[in-house]
């Protein structure tokens, strides 16, 4: 029998129930091509702005404005221009932890909001500085910020679930009485997101929605059946994606499952796998998302930094993998902008601003580990070894380049969970050869395997299917 090797990532709480694993590459699905499933190698970094303010810095916030690429780094703000020159604006209080930044349109507005938890600042981009917010009704402690319907949004941590709206189209001006309060559950406002038209505010345990009812001098209101018992652990999990939003949730039953919702209707996206994963690390509440799209694919990003992880969802497939660069454990992007037709990358292991790059395979020269691990491969009853006659591997053909000759692709299994073998090698072809695959034979009897595909290679390693040819032996497990 044929036993499929590819699948998304995901270890079970147990690592004899599922030790799957798909690194560097993401899960691409397909009906009308030659295998239904195939993994498609994720896009490396290349620099495109280099020293980005003070090297003890990382990339705090970025943002898209009049088509061009505002950055927050360190203390200081800086416009991006296409050609990579940056121009120093102006600078900010505070030096690290991320801020959140919100603009107030393209036609009538003319400011950038920055909120870093200890002062409010405005971009005029007329007159070209950057001033810290002086109206003493500016809740300085908000640490998120949004716009909607000629107002800028912010929370205020110092009181519970309290936002604030500035006055029209102005960042500057502040009034003490233009606030509200979400007050259906009595928790902690950890984000304001603005999505459809429509303001979410998250909290600690519950999510509310209002709406802009256009009575009165604030005019933002509660929808009446606007209201989860869905709140979230990490407020920078919190985004929007093409009208949904995504975060890492927390609620008065538990923490740690991912969810994706429109309105008031939750969906529960973390596989079992997942939620065992998360709930395996350590810190929680420093986690942060950014999404990007490719080609059908868009993806939400989920970074761990304390621990290392990166966990990264596909919305067009419901399929996950993880993303790591080799410095760092998790894949050091911190933020995402798409501006000047590219895919913009802060960084959150340094002071530089990346692109993502299809056609480059390492992440700015640093190698990247792309790994397959399989599902445990035991015979139906369990009660069985099976002789492994095969590994079968279909890749896309002439992968070879500059970079690397003699591109190599390796194999290894363990046994009952038990170590790993050796490394076992295969040679991905020369340039333009064709109809490659690959084949590792007379591989043994095991009553419990997972075999492990892998690659460091610096080229374009596309694996089009593999499969384990076995079948069930007569002889028992031990």
């Amino acid at each position: 029998m044929k036993i499929p090797l590819f699948g998304q990532t995901g270890e079970e709480l147990y690592d004899d129930a599922s030790y799957q694993l798909t690194q560097n590459w993401f899960p691409h699905v397909n009906q009308e091509a030659k295998s239904k499933l195939m993994l498609y190698p994720t896009p490396g970094l290349t620099a495109e702005v280099t020293s980005v303010g003070d090297s003890e810095f990382n990339i705090r916030g970025m943002i898209e404005y009049g088509d061009e690429l505002y950055v927050v780094a360190g203390n200081n703000f800086y416009k991006i221009s296409r050609n990579g020159v940056k121009v120093l604006l102006g600078t900010i209080t505070t030096y690290t932890g991320r801020v959140s930044m919100a603009h107030n349109g393209k036609d009538n507005g003319t400011e950038i909001l920055i909120v870093d938890g200890t002062l409010g600042h405005i971009y005029d981009s007329v007159l070209g500085t950057v001033v810290a917010i002086a109206d003493a009704d500016f809740p300085d402690s908000a640490t998120h910020c949004a716009f909607m319907d000629g107002y800028f949004l912010v929370n205020d941590p110092s009181t519970t679930g309290r936002f604030y709206k500035s006055a029209a189209y102005d960042g500057t001006s502040w009034d003490s009485l233009d606030f509200a309060t979400a007050e259906r559950s009595p928790d902690a406002l950890q984000a304001l997101v603005v999505s459809n038209r429509q303001l979410y505010l998250v909290g600690t345990h519950t999510a509310e929605l209002w709406y802009n009812s256009g009575v009165g001098t604030f005019p933002f209101a509660p929808m009446q059946s606007g209201f989860m018992q869905w709140g979230t652990i990490a407020p920078w999990s919190v985004i929007e994606v093409a009208g949904v939003l995504f975060y890492l949730s927390q609620n008065d039953e538990g923490v740690g499952q991912v969810i994706m919702t429109t309105g008031t209707n939750p969906q529960i996206i973390s596989t079992s796998s997942i939620a065992a994963e998360i709930g395996r690390l350590t810190t929680l509440t420093d986690a942060y998302a950014w999404s990007y799209q490719y080609q059908q694919h868009t993806f939400y990003v989920l970074t761990f930094p304390t621990d290392g992880k990166t966990y990264v969802y596909d919305i067009s497939t419901g399929q996950w993998h993880q993303w790591s660069t080799k410095s760092t454990g998790y894949h050091r992007g911190s933020h995402h902008v798409y501006v000047y037709g590219k895919h913009y990358i802060g960084d959150n292991a340094g002071n530089n601003i990346y692109s993502l790059d299809w056609d480059i395979y390492t992440d700015n020269g640093e190698a990247i580990e792309r790994i397959r691990r399989s599902a445990n491969i035991i015979a139906d009853d369990g009660s069985k070894k099976m002789r492994h006659y095969a590994v079968h591997l279909d890749i896309k053909e002439g992968v070879e380049n500059a970079d690397c000759s003699d591109p190599m692709l390796k194999l290894r299994w363990r046994d009952n969970n038990g170590a790993w073998s050796s490394y076992y090698s295969r040679s991905m072809g020369d340039i333009g050869e064709r109809d490659i695959k690959l084949v590792w034979r007379r591989l043994g009897r095991s009553g419990d395997r997972v075999y492990e595909i892998s690659t460091s290679d610096p080229v374009e390693c596309v694996l089009i299917d593999s499969y384990a040819k076995v079948e069930a032996d007569s002889s028992e497990v031990n």
